[in-house]
């Protein structure tokens, strides 16, 4: 490397100088003309003494380039000294002895000489000009010029003619290699830039700046080849609620907020050296070397409080919480996978069981988790299969006591002929999207079976049908509703739609547009499990609405609990005050029926009178007159 390094720094010399040897070489050779006094002492003729001073320097010379720190300067005045005076001597034997021999050789040798040192350089062309011009020059004016020397002339210019032609070619091609050379490097380095580009995008997350899931599994695997009996946790966290942020504010506030989660995780890098961000809000980490389960559980309550911690976003406060689930290698598997999987199964059950919490995998959870998945797959068939079906609930008018309406409740019968509780299938569809096709089913088959009675020439009665909270926020919710009473023929007085207080108060500007919408379409809008959510009487009397059902919850425990007999009377007189009716749904008891009829409920649904029943029954018990039970 050392001797590289000197080389190359006496090539930069000989290139930077080369114009200033040229023109000391020419003003030697004629200086050698007009004294003629110092030629005829023979200075140039003594070849043996040139010969040996040219080794000798040669010699100084090598020894420097491989020994000397001050190589650079010292072999520049040694090429000054040497090629000048070099190649003066080669032209002065060519001037005294045109097409000689002698002349030859030394125009060859002179050609070498000067080829060897200004290989490659950019001034070897100008160089040889300048030689063959002198060249030239001399040949024709010498003394006693013959013909043979006329020919020994022009051949040495074509030779030298033809070294030229080659070594513009072989420094064409040396020039074309490198910049081929130079091109492969800089591709070479272009595809490694992209390829750590593309690596960094494929395993790691931009925003945050975490791994990925892939990294973050790779590693683990890792570890476990490594370690293979020591204890390790993984724990899965699921940020609470922060799709609802994403909906509410711009985009931008959302990613900023992931930012400054991902410098406050990365900050806890002494506690969780593998984390890795898996979907928009969900993370999880890998924690190694446990000697308690109480270590995992204590890093698992120092993320909640990483994530508890306010975000400021544009003077704006933001409030995060986040529920988290940990499994434990090699007790609840020894695939990374899969201990993925059961941490995630274990983080529903603490968003389920409240939020901004963290709990240990069950094995009871898998099972569970199990059932949930067989049922997320049957709902996506059960449609086509034809494996849903209505019940009918009547409801009945405590005044008349007579059936005045009904709801149309969804069931399932699975293609194993199993019946499937709405409490279970109804979450999942909610979850997947499946409910908002679900739910256009349900409606236009209970609009079609109402309008079916009607043309029967029973008497009309209004229909309920619940619309779930996703199915409500669809932006042509009005337009599919429309659409189903223009095909089914059913007026929209004899519909009623079905909405939870908390559903119509998640957006109430928007909800309020909507629910306008519908009522002037004339169908009518129930508050369903009504004193369950936070809305008040104040917000609820901007809505249209034009029932309230009271939650069977407060039912249960009348005669029982001071707080749901003293709620259900509050609902009742202020709901007639308001102008809505009252409906109680979940009436089971004499008990229950009796202190409703004395609070004036306008209506009841309840196993007390019917349960809910197929479409044939409920046609056969409108002929009946309705007795409690």
């Amino acid at each position: 490397m050392k001797k590289k390094r000197y080389i190359n720094t006496i090539k930069s010399n000989i290139n930077a100088n080369i114009a200033l040897y040229s023109v000391i070489t020419l003003t030697l050779f004629y200086l050698s003309l007009s004294w003629q006094q110092f030629i005829n002492y023979n200075l140039f003729a003594s070849e043996t003494l040139f010969w040996s001073g040219g080794l000798l320097l040669l010699i100084i010379n090598i020894v420097i380039c491989f020994f000397s720190k001050a190589a650079g300067k010292m072999q520049l005045v040694l090429w000054l000294l040497l090629l000048p005076v070099t190649n003066s001597f080669f032209i002065y034997k060519l001037y005294y002895s045109p097409g000689s021999t002698v002349a030859m050789l030394n125009a060859l040798a002179f050609l070498i000489w000067n080829f060897v040192f200004f290989y490659n350089s950019r001034f070897f062309f100008y160089f040889i000009i300048v030689y063959l011009l002198t060249l030239v020059a001399i040949v024709n004016l010498a003394p006693g010029i013959t013909q043979p020397d006329i020919m020994y002339s022009v051949t040495i210019a074509i030779l030298l003619g033809g070294l030229l032609l080659f070594s513009q070619r072989r420094n064409a091609l040396t020039r074309l290699n490198a910049f081929l050379h130079k091109r492969r490097l800089r591709e070479k380095r272009n595809r490694t830039v992209l390829e750590n580009k593309l690596i960094n995008l494929s395993f790691y997350d931009k925003l945050t700046r975490l791994g990925k899931k892939r990294i973050f599994i790779i590693n683990m695997k890792e570890f476990f080849l490594k370690n293979e009996d020591k204890p390790a946790a993984v724990l899965y966290l699921d940020l609470d609620n922060f799709k609802k942020i994403n909906e509410r504010t711009d985009s931008e506030s959302a990613d900023r907020i992931l930012m400054i989660l991902g410098t406050r995780l990365r900050k806890s890098e002494k506690n969780f050296k593998n984390m890795a961000r898996i979907t928009s809000d969900e993370f999880v980490f890998f924690i190694s070397g446990l000697n308690s389960r109480e270590e995992a559980e204590k890093r698992a309550a120092k993320l909640l409080q990483i994530i508890n911690e306010p975000f400021i976003i544009n003077n704006n406060r933001f409030q995060l919480t986040a529920s988290i689930g940990i499994s434990f290698y090699p007790e609840h598997s020894k695939i990374p996978e899969k201990l993925v999987a059961h941490a995630e199964i274990a983080m529903f059950a603490a968003k389920k069981a409240g939020k901004n919490r963290f709990y240990n995998f069950e094995w009871e959870m898998f099972k569970r988790e199990a059932d949930r998945i067989k049922i997320e797959t049957g709902l996506k068939d059960a449609l086509l299969n034809d494996e849903f079906y209505i019940n009918y609930q009547p409801k009945i008018d405590l005044r008349t006591n007579k059936i005045n309406g009904m709801e149309a409740l969804l069931r399932w019968k699975s293609d194993n002929q199993t019946i499937i509780s709405p409490t279970k299938f109804i979450p999942i569809a909610e979850k997947n999207g499946l409910i908002i096709d679900i739910g256009y089913w349900v409606l236009k088959k209970a609009c079609l079976m109402n309008k079916q009675l009607q043309e029967a020439g029973l008497d009309k009665m209004v229909i309920s049908v619940n619309v779930s909270p996703m199915q409500f926020q669809q932006p042509d919710l009005v337009e599919k509703i429309s659409l189903i009473l223009t095909e089914t023929g059913l007026e929209g007085q004899w519909l009623e739609l079905e909405i939870t207080e908390s559903t119509a108060m998640q957006d109430p500007d928007k909800g309020l547009a909507v629910l306008k919408k519908l009522q002037n379409l004339g169908i009518k809008i129930a508050i369903d499990d009504f004193g369950t959510g936070f809305s008040s009487f104040s917000k609820l009397i901007q809505m249209p609405v034009n029932t309230i059902k009271i939650d069977r919850s407060f039912i249960k425990d009348l005669n029982h609990n001071i707080y749901s007999t003293i709620t259900c009377s509050s609902i009742i007189n202020l709901s007639h005050s308001l102008g809505y009716t009252v409906v109680a749904e979940g009436v089971e008891t004499k008990e229950q029926y009796e202190y409703l009829r004395e609070k004036k409920c306008d209506q009841i649904q309840g196993f007390i009178y019917f349960k809910p029943m197929d479409e044939k029954k409920f046609k056969d018990i409108l002929h009946t007159k309705p007795q409690i039970n």
